[in-house]
């Protein structure tokens, strides 16, 4: 950035002390020349992001240290300042474990002259917009005149004054100007954290002046509808809040903190703002109400206001009547004989042992093995008073919370002896069969028929007349037991679901019961989530392109839902063109929702429907451009004045008229004439500048923003009149309940417009359409991630490679495009302009038959990519075909015909079982559903359940004794197995070498239980699958070695722990 004149500030920093180090280096603040220091979250994972904020001398966050001999440049958290890509402009840099052979990590640090850190084998740190809090740094070219590359390790207790400054010139050439500063300011992302968040919330006080570090904020929502209203709500709140980074909203209820580093946002905004799985788990509260808290390098006090994630401790039994306190920092509290009081021990013995005494008032002391109790005074605690003390034992288990534990478990009901268990959720309706407590089944003559009750009611019915619920066994024992009439509906048993039985049904409702986390701390991490951010992430999209809106939603509750797909993707939902195309539904001419998908009506109770089976919906979205004006519009020459009439003679799907840079709209705020569109300066029906294959995707001056592409208008975003009426459509959507977006034509945006649009609401997710270019620094910081393509090209290639010899390489898969990591992507396995007219190896479409079918289920097997979309869709002759029933001959109002017949069966292509698909089926125009062929269910319940594992053992054919090529296999961790064998394309020469045959997996040793295991890629659907069958098996002995199973030709198999074949009584 380049700086003039502006207003002075002068600051004068504070004495500070850093905590001791290893290294006993001096940490100082890293100021950068033109304002602002340099600040690093304290987080154990390596690839935090460092940022600009306004210095503080008193927050150890901002401290650095350099080690002239090393270059090393630490941080008081631990870790090192890293440039991964050290010699690109624009490269990434982050933070990471400490070591000083590595070259990304070498710095010279130029104290003396220009101020420069340069990388010892690259080019320069370097601030882009240092003024801007929040903003990160990168790699750039060296330059001594650029401000922005010089930096001041500023020691404590300095005083210096600092000078800041505004810039005023525009620059898109890496440089952000003033603009671009006020309006990412405001509108900086503050991303989903998806960690898993409990309702019940424990009173939520103001923070104190001295930490800063809790809830700031407690407000309460009136939700209409859904519940991003309310998250939109929270957000406003938010912005108006200082310093505070974090919200945690669930049903009536927002949150507003201040966490300050990553790992507290992972404890603050955990389970019920700190709640704890473990039954052990405790906080403890002084007489005036303070928090007992340790810290993370042990030391205790007692000085918090209200609960922070160091009040947690889990008070476990110990010899006798004993107890031990063990802190967050996995460490047990100690009590030394003067009475100092610390949570530093590893293991216990007699000085972390205490004795839990009663008090009056259900208070509690806590004695020590010195005989002296734990007291607090001005903030302090010790281990020292000779009388007891007064405590408040708090339960923070999630247990105590929801009454009891029965509020977690999933319990049977039956409908028949011919049908299949079925788990449902506690709050559900259904009938009530008791027993005596001999086991017998007692008729309803004495309890009455109860045929709508929870399971709680239910419970209660049966304990009222000395009776309890019946075993599903027993249930299913007695056919003419009834009398009420129930031997067809569902039934209550006692029997809890277990394995993977319950497993849609418990992913359901901690979809729906868990709060939503925002902060500025989660926009790109590793691929954890859920509890405390320790569960691995899992995460399957599906796009139906081209579905209407009435069988996407039945497809949400019949399909999706139960076997575990995380959200749909839906093409672009506002007013297009008339046309029979695909690329149709790409040409807006309003903001309307009436398109050949549905009604608006039926989009909105398609989303509603989706939300409430726990399937989030993904809107594609269309910002960058207006639809091509029809043949009679282009006629028109510029002038000065519109009439609707004259100058928009073409009309839209739900009736609305547009012609040439001109739209009526369909909402008022959404109608645009010339002035809101890029075009040249002498003419307004023209473009500015034009992209597309034309121009070899070049654009004058290396800016392709104001160009029309595809000769489709394109929008001046630049403008604010421009952004709030695309915001204006962004916020219709997300009150519907929207809650992720795909950004078609990203690239043609420029970074703070977007920023602009975007971030004005919490979404879940926002990534951008992308064709592997190198992310940019501040695209990847304002707008959100990536869609990337190139890692299913990698993972094709090698499945179809004609040299099978190579095949082992498929297990080494890590990445797609250079740059973007897994944290960054949603990587899709199929998309809509990456088909191909024909079946070709090379690439991911449906006419390849069973060599796509395994190429997808390896997809899903294989543990890379925190996000994944695979594909449902339709056939097609014809590149640009639309979806059945919207042929050329079906004219330019068509509407796509339905999936679900009149019977709600979803008409669908069979799973393939030869490659390629013969020219007939390839070409017929029927709906294919590639996500529901079967064995797809099953992968994704082994997607879930094995992706947390890492790969433990390979077999390599051609490398591993005994396998031969064209087979590859993998263990992950010590529970989960996949084996493949490269098939043979009917179109293939006889003499192609490496095809593997069917591959008898007998004898070979694999190390997983003993067991009946259920071949997953095989499973049609999870929904009602109670693990008493399965299409194919495999059978493991007590040595872990396979005893029966074997993998075709063309073919994949996955097994895992979770998926064992049991008898349905067992």
């Amino acid at each position: 950035m380049r700086m003039m004149g502006g207003p002075l500030r002068r600051r004068k920093y504070k004495q500070w002390q850093v905590p001791a180090q290893e290294t006993g280096q001096e940490f100082a603040l890293l100021e950068n020349e033109d304002g602002n220091c340099l600040m690093a979250m304290d987080a154990p994972m390596n690839g935090i992001h460092p940022r600009m904020v306004a210095c503080d001398a008193d927050n150890f966050l901002q401290k650095w240290a350099y080690e002239e001999t090393t270059g090393l440049v630490r941080h008081t958290g631990g870790k090192c300042l890293d440039a991964s890509q050290r010699e690109v402009p624009n490269g990434l840099v982050h933070m990471w474990e400490c070591d000083s052979s590595n070259e990304n990590q070498m710095w010279e640090w130029d104290s003396g002259n220009t101020g420069r850190l340069k990388n010892r084998y690259g080019i320069c740190l370097d601030a882009p917009a240092p003024q801007v809090e929040g903003s990160g740094v990168h790699m750039w070219t060296c330059d001594e005149s650029i401000s922005n590359q010089k930096w001041h390790f500023v020691p404590a207790g300095t005083e210096r004054e600092l000078y800041h400054f505004w810039c005023s010139d525009l620059d898109h050439k890496g440089r952000i100007t003033e603009v671009e500063q006020a309006v990412m300011k405001l509108a900086f992302p503050l991303c989903t954290c998806q960690y898993g968040c409990w309702r019940s919330v424990e009173e939520v006080g103001l923070t104190s002046a001295k930490t800063g570090r809790t809830s700031i904020a407690l407000l309460h929502v009136n939700i209409q509808t859904l519940e991003t209203s309310g998250r939109h709500a929270c957000l406003d709140k938010l912005r108006k809040v200082d310093k505070a980074d974090t919200f945690v909203h669930s049903l009536g209820r927002c949150e507003v903190w201040h966490c300050a580093t990553l790992a507290r946002v992972r404890m603050s905004a955990g389970p019920g703002g700190g709640l704890s799985e473990s039954p052990y788990a405790v906080t403890l509260k002084t007489a005036d109400g303070h928090f007992i808290t340790a810290a993370a390098d042990g030391s205790m006090k007692a000085d918090e206001e209200s609960f922070v994630p160091e009040a947690l401790f889990l008070l476990m039994p110990a010899d006798g009547d004993k107890v031990v306190l063990k802190a967050q920092n996995d460490r047990y509290v100690k009590a030394e004989p003067g009475g100092l009081i610390s949570a530093v021990s590893e293991k216990w013995d007699d000085w972390e042992e205490f004795d839990l005494v009663k008090q009056d008032g259900g208070k509690v002391s806590l004695r020590s093995f010195h005989e002296k109790y734990i007291a607090a005074k001005d903030g302090s605690v010790a281990a020292n008073s000779a009388t007891a003390t007064m405590l408040e034992l708090v339960n923070r288990s999630m247990a105590s919370q929801n009454g009891s534990a029965e509020a977690h478990a999933f319990h049977k009901t039956i409908s028949d002896l011919t049908s299949h268990s079925v788990c449902s959720r506690p709050s559900e309706k259904a009938a009530v069969r008791c027993c005596s407590s001999a086991g017998a089944v007692v008729k309803e003559d004495s309890y009455g028929c109860h045929n709508l009750t929870n399971y709680s009611e239910a419970v209660a019915i049966c304990e009222a007349e000395g009776l309890q619920l019946c075993t599903d066994a027993q249930a299913r024992s007695c056919t003419d037991c009834s009398i009420c009439g129930s031997a067809t509906q569902h039934i209550w048993t006692s029997s809890t679901c277990s394995g993977t039985e319950g497993l849609t049904q418990r992913r359901l409702g901690q979809r729906n019961d868990r709060a939503s986390v925002f902060s500025n701390f989660c926009g790109y991490q590793p691929d954890k989530g859920g509890l405390h951010g320790e569960e691995v992430r899992s995460t399957v999209f599906v796009k139906l392109m081209e579905w209407n809106y009435n069988d996407i939603a039945k497809e949400c509750v019949e399909y999706l839902a139960p076997n575990g797909f995380d959200a749909v993707q839906v093409a672009p939902v506002t007013e297009h063109v008339l046309g029979y195309q695909w690329w149709v539904k790409y040409q807006p001419v309003s903001a309307g929702l009436d398109t050949r998908s549905g009604t608006e009506q039926e989009f909105r109770a398609m989303v509603a429907t989706c939300r409430a089976a726990g399937v989030q919906v993904i809107v594609d979205i269309l910002m960058n451009h207006m639809a091509s004006p029809c043949k009679k519009a282009t006629k028109i020459k510029k002038k000065s004045n519109w009439n609707e009439e004259e100058d928009m003679p073409c009309v839209g799907w739900g009736g609305s008229r547009y012609g040439n840079r001109l739209q009526k709209g369909a909402r008022g705020w959404d109608a645009a004439n010339p002035k809101h569109f890029h075009h040249k300066k002498e003419d307004t029906t023209e473009p500015a500048c034009k992209v597309g294959p034309q121009t070899g995707w070049l654009c004058p001056d290396d800016d392709c923003t104001p160009c029309d592409m595809y000769a489709l208008p394109d929008y001046a975003t630049e403008l604010p009149e421009v952004r709030d009426m695309q915001f204006k459509h962004l916020e219709e959507l997300y009150h519907i309940g929207v809650t992720a977006l795909r950004v078609d034509a990203a690239i043609y945006h420029h970074v703070y417009e977007l920023a602009d649009m975007l971030n004005r609401l919490p979404w879940d997710l926002v990534y951008q359409e992308w064709w592997g270019e190198y992310p940019p620094h501040d695209r990847t910081e304002y707008v959100g991630e990536y869609r990337d393509v190139a890692y299913r090209w990698h993972l094709v290639n090698h499945l179809a490679g004609k040299n099978a010899s190579e095949l082992p390489e498929l297990l080494e898969l890590n990445g797609g495009v250079f740059g973007i990591s897994q944290d960054m992507a949603v990587y899709p396995f199929a998309y809509h302009d990456g088909r191909s007219k024909d079946a070709d190896p090379e690439i991911a479409t449906y006419k390849n038959g069973l060599a796509f079918h395994q190429q997808q289920k390896f997809f899903l097997s294989w543990p890379f990519g925190a996000k994944v979309l695979i594909w449902g869709g339709y056939g097609w002759r014809d590149l640009s075909h639309g979806p059945p029933g919207c042929d050329k001959s079906d004219g330019d109002h068509c509407s796509p015909n339905p999936v679900y017949d009149e019977y709600g069966n979803a008409q669908c292509m069979p799973a393939p079982t030869v490659s390629p698909l013969s020219k007939t089926e390839a070409r017929e125009r029927r709906w294919i559903c590639e996500h529901r062929w079967q064995g797809v269910a099953g992968m994704m319940h082994f997607r879930k359940a094995c992706r947390q594992h890492a790969v433990t053992e390979k077999w390599e054919g051609g490398k591993t004794e005994g396998i031969g090529i064209g087979r590859v296999a993998f263990r992950l961790g010590s529970d989960c197995f996949v084996a493949l064998t490269r098939g043979r394309r009917e179109d293939e020469d006889e003499d192609v070498a490496g095809v593997g045959g069917t591959w008898d997996l007998t004898g070979l040793k694999i190390e997983l239980p003993e067991g009946r295991y259920c071949d997953m890629s095989s499973l049609h659907t999870q929904k009602g699958w109670d693990q008493s069958s399965c299409p194919r098996e495999v059978q493991v002995d007590d040595k872990g070695v396979i005893q029966h199973g074997s993998v075709t030709q063309g073919e994949i198999l996955a097994i895992h722990v979770g998926a064992k074949v049991t008898s349905l009584f067992s």
